[in-house]
């Protein structure tokens, strides 16, 4: 299963950190050039829509948002054409300030007996879920709910999903971890896996991404804030009600 890294070209120190856990393992990877949002305004980004987007969350985001939310694009659109040509069904992009487990070979071969259905899984875990216990070399897969999404650090796509992702974010660009695992996701068959393979540590963290609090201002756009968190609420419980027995399952 071939991987996608991303990585800014002033970061040469973690590119050499990720070479170091995936050359002993064999793996096929590629770098793609992440999108460098730093001293970067949002009219420098023209897939951005600036209107749109306040008109319906009520806010812009962090032009390192934005730049985040390209660089994740970008590595898709990496991963459809590589999809193409090679003919596999998965690929993994992964940020450049991640950590691997001993079990991350195991999981990638596991990932190749899921159903059509799942067509995207997660390798890492929320600072909000709660691991199960798990034997050794044993992996479960669980729909996400999409409820805590706190990055995208690794994920393992299927090529089906690719086209709904890129289709659906052409007219408006969301944050790159509810852009991929955010209910309803675009229809994508979005999982989890545990045990988590993937893992973030302290002492080196991914400059791609630069999140903070967002103050809405004003009365409207307070307003278009509280109406989408009512909205996106509604939707993500009739989404879950609905698929109950898939949240049921084990795979």
């Amino acid at each position: 299963m071939h991987i996608f890294i991303l990585n800014l070209a002033r970061s040469p120190h973690r590119k050499t950190h990720m070479q170091s856990q995936l050359d002993p393992l064999g793996v096929k990877y590629t770098f793609i050039n992440a999108v460098d949002g730093k001293g970067m305004n949002l009219a420098d980004f023209p897939e951005y829509n600036s209107n749109l987007r306040i008109k319906k969350y009520g806010r812009d985001i962090l032009p390192t948002e934005v730049a985040t939310s390209l660089s994740h694009l970008r590595a898709l659109h990496a991963c459809e054409q590589y999809l193409q040509d090679s003919g596999d069904d998965w690929a993994v992009v992964m940020e450049d300030d991640i950590c691997i487990t001993a079990d991350f070979m195991d999981a990638l071969h596991h990932l190749k007996t899921l159903p059509p259905s799942v067509e995207c899984v997660r390798l890492n875990a929320t600072h909000k879920q709660r691991i199960p216990k798990m034997p050794p070399h044993t992996f479960r897969v669980q729909k996400s709910t999409g409820k805590h999404w706190f990055g995208a650090w690794g994920y393992a796509v299927r090529k089906s999903a690719i086209p709904k992702y890129t289709a659906h974010t052409t007219p408006i660009l969301h944050i790159a971890d509810k852009m991929l695992f955010g209910t309803p996701a675009y229809g994508v068959g979005v999982y989890q896996i545990f045990p988590p393979v993937v893992h973030t540590t302290a002492g080196i963290h991914s400059d791609i991404e630069a999140y903070q609090k967002h103050k809405y201002i004003g009365v409207r756009n307070n307003i278009t804030r509280f109406t989408f968190r009512v909205r996106e609420t509604t939707v993500r419980w009739w989404y879950v009600l609905r698929r109950l027995p898939q949240y049921m399952s084990k795979y």
